[in-house]
């Protein structure tokens, strides 16, 4: 009698084991699948990072049709973001940034209030002080000593992991693009470059190619917002 309930009980088990070798195997065919998914729609919208390129991040509240039609020039970009970022559209990114735990309070009102006063500057100012906090904060301490400003946009790779090849992974690849931009090395603080602002000479007190406009708050203050989002979607390694 015990015998054959041992028997029945091995077997039991044998093919527990087996349906449980089917499922993790089906699970891992399922996860293979989607990963290869989430990068095949990665591959087909990876184009629209190039908005990166003119200082452009993603606007959550601009539908990905929009960037789908990539500008050919600087102005193109800023005159079609402008003519989209409306007031409101405004309002609900001020508000995000606000109310987001992240980051310093005082700075961020300060910003925003720079900003609705046409005080363009020193809205800037803070904004950059800002994503600075953010870049440094990314950096894992337990690798090397921490670094600021170009150095850091450089280690950028090494603090960030994208998990999915979807959204959240187009709105990386698109800041990394515009940081590079607004933190590029400006040696002995001269740039040819007068169409965007550098992090570099403005922060030193050294810009005085043109003057701080609306358009350059407005794409510091997208850039910060999608680098609180990826922070809320654990894309900083920490």
């Amino acid at each position: 009698m015990m015998k054959e309930i041992k028997k029945q009980l091995l077997s039991t088990i044998k093919e527990y084991e087996i349906e449980k070798k089917d499922a993790i195997d089906r699970f891992e065919e399922l996860t293979q699948f989607l990963k290869s998914e989430e990068k095949k729609w990665f591959d087909e919208h990876e184009y629209i990072c190039t908005w990166g390129d003119f200082g452009w991040a993603l606007s959550p509240e601009i539908e990905l049709v929009f960037y789908e039609e990539i500008p050919r020039t600087q102005a193109e970009a800023d005159q079609r973001m402008e003519n989209r970022l409306v007031p409101d559209d405004m309002k609900k990114i001020f508000d995000g940034i606000v109310n987001c735990e992240y980051g310093n309070q005082e700075l961020k009102e300060e910003a925003v209030r720079a900003y609705q006063g046409e005080l363009y500057h020193s809205c800037c100012l803070n904004l950059f002080a800002l994503i600075d906090s953010w870049i440094i904060n990314a950096q894992d301490i337990s690798k090397n000593r921490k670094s600021g400003g170009t150095k850091a946009v450089a280690k950028l790779d090494d603090c960030l992991k994208p998990e999915e090849q979807t959204w959240c992974a187009l709105i990386l690849e698109t800041c990394k693009k515009a940081l590079l931009i607004f933190f590029r090395d400006t040696e002995h603080f001269q740039d040819d470059d007068n169409t965007m602002i550098s992090r570099h000479q403005l922060m030193h007190g050294m810009w005085a190619k043109r003057k701080i406009n609306k358009s350059d708050c407005d794409r510091l203050f997208l850039l910060y917002e999608n680098l609180l989002f990826l922070i809320g979607y654990d894309v900083v390694k920490r």
